[in-house]
């Protein structure tokens, strides 16, 4: 299911419009796919108007591995690798553990910051990235991330903040979506059952 307040950029558009093409070639519709092509023009055009000034991902990963979740070193080398995956400059680094078993941690980059919670007993993290810039690529932090804590479902939300249409009165767009992981509702369960 999605949820959107319609935020665009060409990168998705484009993405959009090669699984079109693709699909093109069943239904041979040149209607859709020059609709397609004279939007992406739009959306350059608003990128062109419109200035954004960071990338906010909440991330909501579960079937987690307790044993990766609940270990402060593994959930720090994990977002550490992340935030340079994502481009962004490490400034400061604290994890602590919290009763009974969680990991909550923080991340401070040049860009803004990398910041979580998890709860191994659930197999359920609380991952917030949030980058400032255009030379970072959070969403690259955020596959990384549920990827390594062996997630089987993430709920991810984006917000595009401090958007500008040249009036300095900023406003934010959110879409959000979820994806089921590699390893499958069963094994997330199994996963869950075995700390218990």
């Amino acid at each position: 299911m999605i949820e959107a307040n319609f935020k665009f950029n060409v990168k998705k558009c484009q993405l959009l419009y090669k699984y079109l093409d693709i699909f093109g070639c069943y239904c041979n519709n040149s209607n859709l796919s020059s609709f397609f092509l004279k939007f992406i023009e739009g959306v350059e055009k608003m990128e062109k108007i419109h200035s954004s000034i960071g990338h906010h991902y909440i991330v909501e990963a579960s079937g987690c591995d307790p044993k990766i979740i609940g270990c402060i070193e593994k959930m720090q080398q994990i977002l550490v690798k992340a935030a340079e995956k994502a481009g962004a400059q490490v400034w400061s680094i604290s994890f602590n553990r919290f009763p009974p078993n969680g990991v909550s941690g923080v991340i401070v980059i040049s860009e803004s910051h990398i910041s979580t919670h998890t709860w191994p007993e659930l197999g359920y993290v609380a991952l917030d990235i949030y980058t400032c810039g255009d030379h970072v690529d959070p969403e690259k932090a955020v596959e990384y991330a549920v990827q390594e804590f062996k997630a089987s479902v993430s709920h991810i939300t984006e917000i595009t903040r401090g958007i500008d249409e040249g009036d300095k009165i900023f406003y934010h767009s959110f879409v959000t979506w979820e994806e089921d992981v590699e390893i499958g509702k069963a094994e997330a369960i199994k996963r869950i059952k075995k700390i218990k």
